[in-house]
């Protein structure tokens, strides 16, 4: 599984905050990675979707086990200015600045 996915995703859904979605409430999404208590019982993910150490670890489970597409409306989020703050755009530069950062190790320059 891809932990820079994984921290991507966390950061876009929720800056890494403990928080129930902004919108909508605890019944949009719980935590870190705003888990739905439906889909963290169906991941059978230990503990609640509330505690911040179980929704660090039953994110990275689903990802695992059912792929991204929880987190597909979150992919692109547009602001006011147009940029983009989804998590599609953080991977592809976390990405991109540790596959520099392995090549330049590697004895590689841009």
């Amino acid at each position: 599984m891809d932990k820079l996915l994984s921290v991507a995703i966390s950061y876009a859904e929720s800056g890494f905050a403990n928080v129930c979605n902004l919108t909508y409430g605890c019944i949009a999404g719980i935590g870190p990675f705003q888990i739905v208590a439906s889909t963290f019982r169906a991941f059978k993910c230990k503990g609640t979707p509330k505690d911040f150490v179980s929704n660090l670890s039953c994110g990275p489970k689903i990802l695992a086990e059912g792929g991204y597409g929880h987190w597909e409306p979150s992919m692109h989020i547009y602001r006011k200015d147009g940029t983009d703050a989804g998590w599609l755009p953080l991977y592809t530069e976390m990405v991109l600045a540790y596959s520099r950062q392995r090549l330049a190790l590697l004895g590689f320059e841009e």
